[in-house]
């Protein structure tokens, strides 16, 4: 399957907390996972790649998601809003936000 590589010598590759969520997987890269009270993720690290981070409302909904790319020379930081139906991206390297709907269905 895309993301799989048998790159973990360990026997036990993957790990879940008391509520079953998945706290690491070593063969995706997957350092940690960390969860909300609503057992939401809020933080995932990536093994030599950089992290992705959520913050939601009080209902859970999405509001937005940050992903830190820390694969160049220069790490890119990418946000993403969640307003009303509708995306927005902003990252580093642009000063403005663009509307995002192609990457609405991919995010």
């Amino acid at each position: 399957m895309g993301d799989f590589n048998n790159g973990s010598n360990a026997e036990i590759t993957d790990a879940y907390d008391a509520n079953s969520n998945l706290i690491s997987d070593l063969n995706k890269g997957i350092a940690s996972i960390s969860y909300n009270h609503k057992n939401l993720p809020e933080k995932i690290v990536i093994t030599g790649k950089g992290t992705i981070s959520f913050l939601y409302d009080a209902q859970g909904v999405k509001l937005k998601k940050t992903v830190v790319d820390n694969t160049g020379t220069v790490s890119k930081t990418t946000t993403y809003d969640y307003l009303g139906g509708f995306l927005y991206k902003q990252d580093t390297f642009s000063s403005n936000y663009e509307s995002c709907h192609h990457c609405h269905k991919t995010l």
